[in-house]
């Protein structure tokens, strides 16, 4: 087995339960420095989604891909919330360029955008993050 397969295979694993997404705490913890991460990007293998989270080998998130990447972004705690819990509960129609998140201990409201395109709608994606009460 080569190393590109031996690294494929590594990264595979990794996110294996997160559809594919990985944060950079993860990949330094399972031995990537980074350096190595960085060379993974200019390689291809995966793709900057927010800072801090990737997407492994894809060059467009699907929807599942979006939603894990946002709440990989917003942090431990976080959960879908507000017009994008609706939807998935089937009370709105879906709107596949946002994605709202709930996060505890956050002050305040934050926008990010994503670096990789969302499938659905072949352009960037915005996620809409706001602090929890508690």
């Amino acid at each position: 087995m080569d190393i590109d397969q031996q690294l494929r295979r590594r990264l595979s694993q990794l996110g294996a339960d997160q559809d594919d997404c990985v944060t950079t705490s993860q990949l330094t913890g399972a031995g990537f420095t980074y350096d190595a991460i960085e060379t993974l990007v200019e390689r291809k293998a995966v793709a900057r989604v927010f800072p801090g989270v990737y997407l492994i080998g894809g060059a467009a998130l699907s929807d599942r891909q979006f939603k894990r990447a946002a709440l990989l972004a917003a942090g431990p705690g976080s959960a879908l919330s507000h017009w994008t819990a609706a939807a998935m509960h089937g009370l709105l129609e879906p709107n596949p360029s946002e994605v709202w998140v709930t996060t505890p201990g956050y002050p305040g409201e934050r926008t990010i955008t994503t670096k990789v395109p969302v499938a659905a709608i072949s352009a960037p994606g915005t996620v809409q993050i706001i602090s929890s009460p508690c």
